[in-house]
């Protein structure tokens, strides 16, 4: 059994496919209409990220975090800023050595980028 992907519920799925693309250089693996569902599913190496958008709009806002490991914190944070993306809270460092940063996505799903503490 393996990993295959996380899956975020979105209000309009044009806008989060291209926040997601350009926050984490995603590209299109397919799309998808499954029970009135429109879908799309963007990879990156080995994981996936699918954003639905239901046909109607969901009835509760998202709790979702989602984490995601980086190599350098703070060229991340540089790059992300250079896209206009900001982050809502962090960067953090962690009694453990970890560094951890914090962005919102457009339905308010919380995005984590993490720098454990190499060894």
């Amino acid at each position: 059994m393996q990993f295959h992907h996380i899956a975020i519920e979105v209000t309009d799925l044009e806008r989060s496919q291209k926040f997601y693309q350009l926050m984490f250089d995603l590209d299109v693996e397919q799309y998808l209409t499954f029970m009135d569902e429109q879908i799309v599913f963007l990879k990156r190496k080995e994981w996936r990220l699918e954003l639905i958008q239901p046909s109607s709009p969901p009835s509760h806002s998202p709790h979702v975090h989602i984490c995601f490991q980086v190599n350098n914190m703070e060229e991340t944070i540089i790059y992300l800023k250079s896209l206009q993306i900001v982050p809502i809270e962090g960067p953090y460092e962690i009694s453990n050595g970890w560094k951890s940063i914090f962005y919102e996505g457009p339905d308010q799903e919380i995005i984590e980028l993490l720098q454990i503490k190499n060894t």
